[in-house]
C-alpha cells in the first residue's frame, strides 16, 4: 500500500466527514434546509473516496497518483459540493463542466487499466475507440442512475420538471453531450500519451 495514496484518501475522506458535521448543525438548527439526497450523496462520497486503497489492495491494481488525486476532487465537485450543498442549482454550468471532465478523467482511468493488462498493445485506432468508449459507457450508466434515483425518491436530479418532449430531455441530452466531448478530448490525450510511451521505449 502506497503511503502518498492512503493519506491521500484519509484525508478527503476528513473532508468529507467535515462536510457532514457542518450539513447536520446546520440542518438541525434550521440555518440551512438539508435534503434527504444530501445526506445520501454524502454516504456515497465516504464509499466512493476509498476506491483508490480498495483497488491497491483486494485488486492489486496501482493508479497514476494524479489521476486518484483527481478522481478524488471529482467525488468532492460532484457529491459534496455540487449535491450535498446544492451548487448545481446556484451555478448551472457547473453539472456540464463536471460531466465533460469526467469524460476526460474516465478516459483516463480506462487507459490505466488498459496499460495494467496483459494485453495492452492495440494500434491507435483501437485504443482511442477502448477509452472513448467506457467513457461514454459510464457517462451512460450515470444517467441511468439518476433516472432510476429520482423515480425512487421523487427528486428531479435531470431537470425535467414539469417538462414534456424535447424540453425535458434537454438537460439528460446536454449531459450526454458534455460526456461526448469530455471523453473524445480524454481519447486525445491518452492517444498523445501512449505515442510519446512507444516513442520512449523505441530508444
Amino acid at each position: 500500500m502506497r503511503k502518498s495514496v492512503l493519506w491521500t484518501t484519509i484525508g478527503f475522506g476528513i473532508l468529507g466527514i467535515i462536510s457532514f458535521v457542518i450539513y447536520l448543525a446546520l440542518d438541525l438548527s434550521g440555518i440551512y434546509d438539508a435534503r434527504m439526497v444530501g445526506y445520501l450523496c454524502w454516504f456515497g462520497y465516504i464509499v466512493l473516496v476509498w476506491l483508490p486503497i480498495l483497488c491497491e489492495w483486494l485488486l492489486k491494481v496501482k493508479f497514476n497518483f494524479v489521476i486518484i488525486v483527481s478522481f478524488e476532487i471529482f467525488l468532492v465537485a460532484t457529491l459534496i459540493v455540487g449535491t450535498q450543498w446544492g451548487v448545481y442549482g446556484l451555478f448551472k454550468p457547473l453539472d456540464k463542466i463536471v460531466h465533460f471532465a469526467s469524460g476526460i478523467l474516465i478516459a483516463f482511468i480506462a487507459y490505466e487499466l488498459f496499460s495494467l493488462s496483459k494485453i495492452n498493445k492495440v494500434n491507435m485506432f483501437w485504443l482511442f475507440f477502448i477509452v472513448f468508449s467506457v467513457s461514454m459507457m459510464c457517462g451512460g450508466v450515470w444517467e441511468i442512475w439518476e433516472f432510476t434515483f429520482d423515480g425512487l425518491l421523487g427528486n428531479d436530479s435531470q431537470n425535467a420538471g414539469d417538462l414534456v418532449g424535447r424540453a425535458a430531455l434537454f438537460d439528460t441530452m446536454w449531459d450526454l453531450i458534455c460526456d461526448f466531448f469530455g471523453s473524445i478530448l480524454g481519447g486525445i490525450f491518452v492517444l498523445l500519451m501512449e505515442k510519446k510511451k512507444q516513442k520512449v521505449e523505441k530508444e
